[in-house]
């Protein structure tokens, strides 16, 4: 079943978030830093302006998806962006039920927008995700391109 996350999924969803990072093109790039995760998790399980569910299968958090509204960048319109989405193989069908929820929580907040991102790296994830965004009947509006630099003069 999918439900909103609990304090209890905070610890799960850390380890989705693990898991999604190692699978991801950032691996070894921008490693997540826990104790921040955990207070965003936190964050978003509580707020009313943020959305964390979880797909629980079994009785274990095999999923997750998470968003904040947040005035757009360039305007005053607000707006919703996905933090995280990710599930586990054996619960691939859940994250078509979370992306409905997610969509669904999202037409109820007085947005003028909402964004769900493809930029994992991973192309196996990328096409998942993509097929969902199309069932969803979302318009596809561009990709992402990174550059890593070698060193950071604030690391």
């Amino acid at each position: 079943m999918i439900r909103p996350a609990e304090a209890k999924d905070i610890t799960p969803c850390w380890q989705l978030i693990q898991e999604f990072y190692d699978l991801s093109m950032y691996r070894g790039i921008i490693p997540p830093d826990e104790r921040k995760c955990r207070r965003l998790l936190a964050h978003c399980a509580g707020s009313p302006r943020a959305f964390l569910w979880v797909a629980d299968i079994n009785e274990g958090v095999e999923g997750a998806l998470a968003g904040m509204t947040a005035e757009a960048t360039w305007g005053r319109a607000k707006v919703l962006n996905d933090l995280f989405f990710y599930v586990r193989k054996p619960a691939h069908g859940w994250g078509g039920m979370l992306g409905w929820a997610y969509q669904k929580w999202a037409h109820t907040q007085n947005i003028k927008a909402w964004g769900f991102s493809l930029a994992s790296g991973n192309k196996d994830l990328n096409e998942k995700a993509q097929a969902l965004a199309q069932a969803l009947n979302l318009t596809h509006a561009g990709g992402t391109y990174i550059e890593v630099f070698t060193s950071c003069p604030t690391h």
